[in-house]
Formats: structure tokens, sequence, C-alpha cells
């Protein structure tokens, strides 16, 4: 954990981009900002429908393993689960590295629902990283005055931690004991991750109805 002080020895010169990643979107960015709001208000109406003909879908009775035997249902959990796995995306909790850049002291990102900024300078900076496939995932949480958080982590990509260093404008050492600490603040945060899927999942079956009576 550091603050990002800017007297400090190990601070770097920020990113300060300029579109398609500062004014603009690239054009994968768009994709992906555009895919989370479809995925958040399909995931909505598959359950509200579902909600709502629940006689209908019911009276084709359960299968052997206790799962409906309708699609919409089934439907309707699958994109519970998708919306709760990336869930800390689509609410502007979190955002990629790349869509992410700096303007003058304030770290500007391009979420799924709104831009978001957080002044840097005084913000507390706790890094983390996970295994990830093909390499190891970094990322950041950064946070600002009034405990406004913000976490800097691709759900895709692995690597991110030059990227990252820039928009903090710190550089790290690299140390054993540094990584390990990192990888222990990951591995809680995604046990939190795991833990937030199977609430909203779980609370998804029962509102829905799910169970079989």
């Amino acid at each position: 954990m550091e603050n990002a002080d800017p007297t400090r020895a190990d601070q770097i010169a920020p990113a300060t981009d300029t579109p398609p990643r500062g004014l603009r979107l690239s054009g994968f960015g768009l994709v992906a900002v555009w895919a989370g709001r479809a995925l958040v208000i399909a995931t909505v109406a598959a359950v509200v429908a579902s909600r709502l003909t629940r006689p209908t879908w019911a009276a084709e009775g359960w299968d052997s393993n206790g799962q409906p035997r309708d699609w919409l249902p089934n439907l309707a959990f699958v994109l519970v689960l998708v919306t709760g796995l990336v869930g800390q995306w689509l609410c502007g909790l979190a955002v990629p590295p790349s869509a992410a850049w700096r303007e003058g002291d304030e770290l500007v990102a391009a979420t799924v629902v709104w831009r978001r900024r957080i002044r840097v300078p005084g913000a507390l900076v706790v890094r983390f990283r996970a295994p990830g496939k093909g390499g190891t995932v970094h990322g950041a949480f950064v946070i600002g005055r009034g405990l406004r958080m913000l976490v800097l982590l691709s759900p895709f990509a692995v690597g991110g931690r030059s990227r990252i260093e820039r928009l903090v404008g710190q550089r790290a050492p690299d140390t054993r004991g540094r990584a390990g600490v990192e990888y222990l603040v990951g591995f809680l945060w995604l046990l939190l991750t795991v833990a937030g899927v199977f609430v909203l999942g779980g609370l998804a079956v029962w509102w829905i109805g799910m169970f079989h009576s």
C-alpha cells in the first residue's frame, strides 16, 4: 500500500493519453461498453419476465436435476451469473487500465455507466495481482477522498503493470515480499467476487421461484 505523494522519489511521469483513450474510446472499448449495458438490460428483462410468467413455465415442471424445463428461467439464471462475474465493471467500480487516462492530477476512467474521476495526489493505491492464462494479471485499488474507489483491472488481458504505474504515477519495487502480499490481496478480492456471484445467483433463484416446491 502506498500514498500517491508527489514528493516521493519513486514517482514517474503519469500517462496523459489523448484520443482514442482520452476523449473517445477505441472501437473495442465502445463495443465493450455497449455490450455491458446490453447485458444489464437483458438480465433485468429476463429475470422480470421469468418472475411474471412463473405460473406458465412452472406448469411444465422440473427435470430430475431440479431445473425448470422451460428455457426462460434457465436463461435468466445464466445471465445473472454472467452479470455477477463482471458486475464490478458493469457498475462502474472497475475499469480496464486501457480505458483510463490522466488529465493532470486526475485519473479519468470511461466505465460502462459513466466517466469517473479520482484525484491521484493523496489517494491510497493498493496493488494486487492474480495468476491468469498465459501470465500474471496486475490490478490496483485507487481510493480517493471520501472513500471513492476505482479498481484498475482488465477482465481479459494479462499484464498491465507498467500501464497502472503510469496511471498512478508510481513505480513500486517488484520484490518477493511485495509480490506475495499482492497475490494475497488478489486472492481475497477473488473470494469476495465469487461470494458476490453466489449471493446474487441465490437471490435471483429465490425471487424468480426456481425452487421446486
